[in-house]
């Protein structure tokens, strides 16, 4: 796995370059170290990778558009994360190459886990990539989860969910006031999931294509 790799490759590397003083500090031995620690560990600092595999069409763009909502679902705000052409050309050999299909898209995201006060996102095809910083606004500044969404299939112009981030809300629970989240394991497309009414703020991370516009 790549990730695990990668990640146990950094703490040996930064051990290694440590000064002798403070290389107590890091966990050199990684033989016992799963994905499933290293995707912990990386939620904890606010970071998340998501992977999806995506349909598209030749002669199509295709957009990555981040949607944002309040309170009963009232839109707030739409913003284009990525757009591209749905395919992009490989080079084989140094005179040969082919055009290949977009057919995945990832995300890389960090929470601000202090103030809550933005998301970065790097949304990436094997062909491109992209950056943003999201703010999140007050008085919508509290802790927001990732939920994916149940996989739908493509249809050109019609926008396809594929993240939903969604904000805790206050509750009493025997008498007592807290915070609360939850919701299913991957959301309905339709956002038909019950707890949604109590969420306050969310977003909605979508892809579209769109019939490429004759120059």
């Amino acid at each position: 796995m790549r990730i695990h790799t990668a990640c146990c490759l950094c703490l040996i590397i930064a051990a290694t370059l440590a000064p002798p003083a403070s290389r107590a500090q890091y966990n050199t031995d990684a033989r016992n170290i799963s994905q499933k620690d290293v995707l912990e560990a990386l939620q904890f600092m606010g970071l998340d990778i998501f992977k999806f595999g995506v349909d598209t069409a030749r002669g199509c763009d295709l957009f990555v558009v981040m949607d944002e909502f309040g309170e009963k679902g009232a839109p707030l705000g739409s913003d284009t994360l990525l757009r591209c052409e749905s395919s992009f050309e490989r080079r084989i050999y140094d005179s040969v190459r082919t055009e290949v299909p977009v057919d995945s898209l990832r995300f890389l995201t960090k929470l601000d886990t202090r103030t809550y006060a933005w998301v970065s996102l790097d949304v990436s095809t094997p062909g491109v990539a992209s950056w943003k910083e999201v703010s999140i606004r007050p008085p919508y500044n509290r802790k927001h989860y990732w939920v994916r969404f149940a996989h739908s299939s493509s249809q050109i112009g019609k926008k396809q969910p594929l993240l939903f981030l969604g904000s805790e809300w206050d509750d009493v629970v025997a008498g007592v006031k807290t915070t609360r989240f939850c919701s299913r394991l991957e959301m309905n497309p339709d956002l038909s999931d019950p707890t949604v009414k109590f969420m306050p703020h969310f977003y909605v991370i979508s892809y579209v294509l769109q019939p490429r516009q004759a120059q």
